[in-house]
């Protein structure tokens, strides 16, 4: 992996990882929802779920 995808990759895992920013999240949060990685961390046991997908994306727009 060149220097360049390895910034790329990082970069764009960093967006992934911040689920819209902090707006929407703090958004989520004032209407009493929760975000993706709560809803899996209440779902599922402790150390029992491994995220894939990061850099998956939805066909709605």
């Amino acid at each position: 992996m060149t220097r360049d995808h390895r910034e790329e990759h990082l970069a764009r895992s960093a967006q992934a990882l911040a689920m819209g920013g902090e707006r929407k999240l703090a958004a989520r949060a004032e209407k009493g929802e929760f975000n993706a990685r709560q809803r899996a961390a209440r779902l599922f046991d402790e150390g029992s779920f491994h995220e894939t997908g990061l850099f998956a994306t939805s066909r709605v727009y």
